[in-house]
Order: structure tokens, then sequence, then C-alpha cells
């Protein structure tokens, strides 16, 4: 495992991890392999009732970084929030247990950091399916965060928004906003905001991390996700952006209930988006969307990969 180098702020790397014992040693292996010199990590299983855990702590004792299990399940939150507490590190990254970084992340990042005077840094990604990496389209994004206009987005769409596995950020910020992740269960939405809100938040438009699509990421339960991003923009956000914001949520239903060929009730979320926000824009980028999902369909069944 990598030891801090004099003179280089110590980056922390945090893994919560709970049954991915398919996926957990490739998360660790790609933080061990990382460029920069001065990197601590930290895996906290969360009581997981599979193999993780005795792969996790196998790798801890023949790599030397640390290894925690809960004893009970105690939750993602709460989890990463130990993990928080107990690493030493000037800088935080955080890491899902079934995804993985390029090795030159925490190296281009923290230089970044460093040169524009940054509180955090967010960047892209590749989503990976089966055997597919498809490159997280975010448009332009980075012009909004130089222009200052990014939280006009932000407010109103959580779905084309930078993810937290792709940022590194100063600890005092993230310690600072802990308080807003317990109160929110869109956490990583949440944080975003807050930060960009109050900090100086940069992006990069380079894919930073490498995120594995299966059965059981979060945003597949689009009913679970519906009532909690509700809660965002009926907090969160001002007034004047909510309409938009519910508007842009149930586009989204929508589109989930369209790929579950769902189709009379995801016509009238369409419906009620557009009474909300009648925006020819949004519905050009869903359409295309929609287009994208089911070319990549067609082209798994004919060439027999499995997504």
């Amino acid at each position: 495992m990598n030891q801090p180098d004099k003179g280089l702020p110590l980056v922390s790397v945090i893994i919560p991890a709970f049954n991915h014992e398919q996926y957990v040693e490739q998360a660790i292996n790609s933080v061990l392999t990382q460029t920069y010199p001065a990197v601590e990590m930290l895996v906290i299983d969360d009581a997981s009732t599979d193999g993780t855990a005795g792969i996790a702590e196998k790798l801890a004792r023949q790599h030397g970084f640390k290894f925690i299990r809960n004893v009970e399940n105690i939750g993602l939150n709460p989890t990463l929030e130990k993990g928080i507490h107990l690493s030493r590190g000037a800088y935080l990254s955080i890491l899902a247990s079934d995804d993985w970084i390029p090795p030159a992340k925490i190296e281009e990042q923290v230089e970044l950091i460093a040169s524009g005077g940054l509180d955090a840094i967010y960047g892209t990604g590749w989503s990976v399916e089966g055997q597919d990496a498809t490159l997280i389209d975010l448009g332009d994004l980075e012009a909004e965060f130089v222009e200052g206009t990014i939280l006009d987005r932000l407010y109103t769409d959580s779905s084309h928004a930078p993810l937290l596995q792709s940022a590194l950020i100063r600890r005092k910020p993230l310690i600072e906003l802990l308080g807003d992740r317990r109160r929110f269960k869109s956490d990583d939405w949440v944080t975003l905001i807050r930060l960009v809100e109050r900090y100086k938040v940069g992006f990069h438009n380079k894919p930073w991390f490498y995120y594995r699509q299966h059965s059981a990421n979060t945003y597949r339960d689009y009913w679970f996700t519906l009532p909690i991003k509700t809660e965002v923009i009926s907090l969160v956000s001002p007034e004047s952006y909510r309409a938009r914001g519910l508007s842009n949520m149930l586009r989204e239903q929508a589109q989930f209930l369209y790929m579950d060929r769902k189709r009379g009730l995801a016509t009238k979320f369409l419906l009620s988006s557009m009474m909300l926000n009648p925006s020819i824009a949004g519905w050009t980028r869903l359409i295309a969307q929609l287009m994208q999902r089911v070319a990549r369909r067609a082209i798994r069944r004919v060439t027999g990969r499995v997504g």
C-alpha cells in the first residue's frame, strides 16, 4: 500500500462495502495501483452476508490498508461517515465497492485542486454494462462550472450531474456537510449542491471512475428514488426552480417506465411533466436518450453480449 510522502498531501480513499464479493477486489486493486504516492485506503464492510468481508480482510493483510467490519448492518451513510472520521487525509475520495478508478485519478485531481485553489473537483466516468463501456455524457457541464451557471442545472436535475465517485474533496468541506448528508437520502446530490453553493468547486470533463451497471444499482429502483428526489427539489432548490425540477423528475420517471414497457403509466408521467414545464429541449433530450438505450440493447442482442 502506498505510504505518505513528505511534502505531499495525504489522500484517503474510503470504500464502504456490502455484498459485493464479485466486485470488491477490483475496487481495492484500483486504489492500490494509483500513481499518486500518498494514499491511505479504508475499507469498511457493513456486515456483508456473502464473501465480501473475507476478500477485503485478506487483501488488507497482504497490502497493509485499514479494514473495518461492522458488527451489524448500519447502512451506507453511517458506514461512510465512520470511514471519514477514521481517515487522516487532507483530501477524501469515496469509492463504491462495485466500482473502480483509473490509475492516475488521484494524481491528476490533486494537481488540479492545488493549481486552481479548489475545495473539490468532479469529473465524468465510464458506465460499464456487461462488456460494454459507455462514456457518461454530461454535455456542456464544464462550461457551466466556468460560467458560474451550474446551479441552474443542479437545482433541477440530478440525473445529468457529476457523481460523487468521480470527485476528490478537501476534508473540511466534506465534514461540514455531513449534517446535510444525514438529513437527505439523496445525499450525494445534496452534497454537490451545497459544495457549489458554499465552496469553490471545479469540473474537468475527464472520466475518473468506472460505474458498474447491474440489477442492484439504487437508481434502478425508480419508485424508491422518486420521493427522495422530490424531497430535495422541495426543500433544497429555490422556489423559482421547483416546477422545472419536478418536471425533469417526472420525465425521468416516464423514461424508466417506458424502458420497463409500462407505456400507459409512462405516458401519464410525461403529460404531467409537460404541464409543469413544456420544454422542447427536454423532450428532445428524452427522445435521444431513449433511442440510445434501444440501440445499445439491439447491439447486445446481435453481438450476444450480456448487459
